[in-house]
């Protein structure tokens, strides 16, 4: 009973954030590469953005990382869901490192607002970039693996 409640949880929590972050960086690079914003307006929407997009994704994917462990401790799991529960606490641990040491440099070089960029925000800019990528990427590899049809009773029959 407990599988029918965690599993449905997890799909939808890392789906979720997947679809989601998918969206929030079509639309900021959408907005960086059209030209049609003041440098002084998207270093705002930076500080305005970003601390949301980090709580919903630590939401999301803490919410996903607990209910996949929780599945992967209490039920016998298919090798596919293993690694799937891993590619999303990876995903949890790389936002966390790079909201820690990354994104909170960058904010602090960002105020005051309109203020000269120091010559290492590029550097930060382009780590935080990839580091989400991989986030992103390792996400959805993690959505793939957790959405894969489970044998019938796999979750509550050790025997199927």
């Amino acid at each position: 009973m407990l599988s029918k409640i965690l599993l449905p949880i997890l799909r939808f929590s890392i789906s979720g954030w997947v679809g989601a972050a998918i969206l929030f960086v079509i639309l900021t690079v959408q907005e960086i590469r059209l030209g049609q914003f003041e440098s002084i307006l998207l270093d705002r929407l930076i500080l305005i953005r970003f601390p949301i997009y980090y709580a919903f994704s630590f939401t999301m994917i803490g919410l996903a990382s607990l209910t996949g462990g929780l599945y992967w401790i209490l039920f016998p799991t298919l090798r596919t869901m293993k690694i799937g529960a891993s590619f999303i606490l990876l995903t949890l641990l790389i936002l966390i490192g790079d909201y820690l040491f990354v994104y909170s440099e960058l904010a602090a070089m960002l105020q005051p607002v309109g203020s000269p960029r120091p010559h290492n925000f590029h550097g930060y800019h382009v780590l935080t970039e990839r580091l989400n990528a991989f986030a992103v990427l390792m996400g959805i590899a993690g959505a793939i693996l957790v959405n894969l049809p489970q044998p019938a009773g796999n979750a509550e029959n050790p025997a199927a």
